[in-house]
């Protein structure tokens, strides 16, 4: 009885701290912003100039967050396969992405997961 009482006492702190341990990755933000000098480091203060370089970043993991400061970019973007979440990074900021071209102003074709959200964005002169 004084043995199994001993167990549960030392296998409760074990199952206490399995339960705080941080997941292995952790959600990044990333800035854009137009008129910055670019091309930045993708933070609030150092933001790229496009969005599409956001998307590139080398270490962009799912459920990371591309936050867009009011501009119009012409570019067309690609998620290649990467599970991103883009929007304006306050609600005041109006955000406009005019393809470079006449085909698609966003592919989103490679794989990416459910979490993949585009918000609050303006898409013109192409199609989707």
């Amino acid at each position: 009885m004084l043995a199994r009482a001993s167990l549960s006492l030392l296998a409760a702190p074990l199952v206490a701290l399995s339960a705080l341990a941080a997941p292995a990755s952790a959600q990044t933000t990333r800035f854009v912003d137009k008129p910055a000098p670019g091309p930045g480091t993708g933070t609030a203060t150092d933001p790229y100039t496009r969005i599409q370089i956001a998307i590139a970043a080398p270490t962009p993991l799912d459920g990371d967050e591309v936050l867009v400061r009011t501009g119009d970019y012409v570019e067309t973007l690609d998620f290649a396969g990467k599970t991103l979440r883009i929007a304006p990074a306050s609600p005041t900021d109006q955000v406009t992405v005019n393809p470079t071209s006449l085909g698609r102003a966003v592919t989103v074709a490679s794989g990416e997961g459910p979490g993949t959200t585009i918000e609050g964005i303006r898409l013109r002169s192409g199609f989707a």
